[in-house]
């Protein structure tokens, strides 16, 4: 039956399910876009407990054939990603893999990205190493010691800064919707908001169209091009040249994509 429900997922397991492969982005959505500022603010909503928006996944009858981005497998029931990307990506490097490296001031409550400074700094913890480490109580014995005059405070910032993974995201299921229904979802959430580029949504119903082919033929292509040091190619950007081409009209379409 094809309908909508409403769930709430902590993080631990957003993120757990993404690294398992059991939550993941098909291969319609484009590139993770996020910079490490972004994904500082992110982490900081949610140790303030801020809402940070809602996902929209979408859980399709288990012989619907998808295609996913990156190389993750799973077998049996997949929530494919349809809006959320690139905040499960931001925790998913931040909290689990440790790529955008975050560290954590429990004096003055703040996050920010590793730097020398800050890698030096006996108040700076970082994030990863404090939600993961089975250490963390002689961490914040040794900087209570350090800093005496904030016991309390720094005793109160990192079990909060712990709770993060406790931390609920409102989740919209589409359930036994088509691969098409997904699509056309993708494309009015990011339409309506302006979110997205045309040339994204064009990528979007590409993939639809030739199911594989984003993954197999366009993501090869444009790590081969960043190899050759052209680091900032995406695949909206190929499909945009290549209809400038075919239609011989690039000035129009590059003004369209810019404005």
């Amino acid at each position: 039956m094809v309908n909508l429900t409403t769930e709430n997922m902590h993080v631990r397991y957003l993120i757990d399910g993404f690294s398992k492969g059991t939550i993941a982005i098909p291969e319609f959505q484009r590139e993770y876009v996020w910079k490490p500022a972004k994904v500082v603010k992110l982490i900081d909503s949610i140790y303030r407990s801020y809402p940070t928006g809602t996902l929209l996944v979408w859980k399709p009858k288990l012989e619907e054939r998808v295609t996913r981005k990156g190389k993750k497998k799973a077998t049996g029931q997949v929530y494919w990603l349809i809006d959320g990307q690139q905040r499960t990506r931001s925790l998913y490097e931040s909290l689990k893999e440790g790529n955008i490296s975050i560290y954590f001031d429990p004096i003055s409550e703040s996050f920010c990205i590793r730097k020398k400074s800050v890698e030096n700094s006996s108040k700076h913890l970082s994030l990863i190493d404090l939600l993961e480490g089975t250490n963390y109580l002689s961490i914040k014995k040794s900087l209570r010691e350090s800093f005496p005059e904030s016991e309390s405070r720094i005793e109160l910032a990192i079990d909060k800064c712990r709770a993060i993974l406790d931390y609920e995201i409102p989740m919209v299921v589409m359930h036994e919707h088509s691969l098409e229904d997904a699509i056309n979802a993708f494309e009015r959430i990011n339409t309506s908001g302006t979110r997205l580029k045309s040339a994204d949504i064009s990528t979007a119903k590409l993939s639809f169209s030739h199911t594989g082919f984003v993954n197999k033929r366009v993501t090869p292509l444009i790590g081969w091009l960043r190899n050759k040091g052209f680091d900032r190619i995406y695949s909206s950007q190929l499909f945009m040249a290549c209809s400038a081409i075919a239609k011989a009209s690039p000035k129009k379409i590059f003004n369209s994509y810019i404005n």
